[in-house]
């Protein structure tokens, strides 16, 4: 989970995360504050940081799935669901929501349901990777 935490983070920081001269924080610095939260067990500031970043940007994926990790963790699983739903929604291929979406299902019993959503992280993922690696084989660099 902090994994996640940190590669958001980092997205963020990419994507101009930042202090803002205006006086309503921008989105990203809502974010940010709220990983920040997130990162040190605050989950009250966490929670009502990231409900804000989705009042302001519905479809943020990553305050979607910070939001559904805070939720699984405090064992609301419906709630998680929910917003691992609408980070995936937003984002089809968000490999974090998906293999905590599956978690969930099979931990209800919906095992085909978290087979296929196990089986989108694995092509996200894995192929990539031996795709790479075939490439640096085949180019003499390992």
């Amino acid at each position: 989970a902090w994994l996640a935490v940190v590669v958001a983070t980092v997205v963020l920081s990419a994507c101009g995360g930042g202090s803002s001269s205006t006086s309503a924080p921008k989105t990203s610095d809502l974010l940010n504050q709220a990983l920040q939260a997130q990162v040190n067990g605050d989950t009250a500031t966490a929670t009502s940081k990231f409900q804000e970043v989705l009042a302001a940007e519905p479809a943020n994926q990553y305050a979607h799935y910070n939001l559904g990790l805070i939720q699984q963790k405090q064992g609301d699983n419906a709630s998680a669901e929910s917003q691992y739903r609408a980070a995936i929604k937003t984002d089809p291929s968000y490999s974090p929501a998906l293999y905590n979406l599956a978690i969930i299902r099979a931990d209800l019993g919906a095992t085909a349901e978290a087979a296929t959503l196990y089986q989108r992280v694995v092509d996200r993922t894995f192929w990539p990777l031996v795709g790479a690696y075939v490439w640096f084989v085949s180019a003499g660099l390992m």
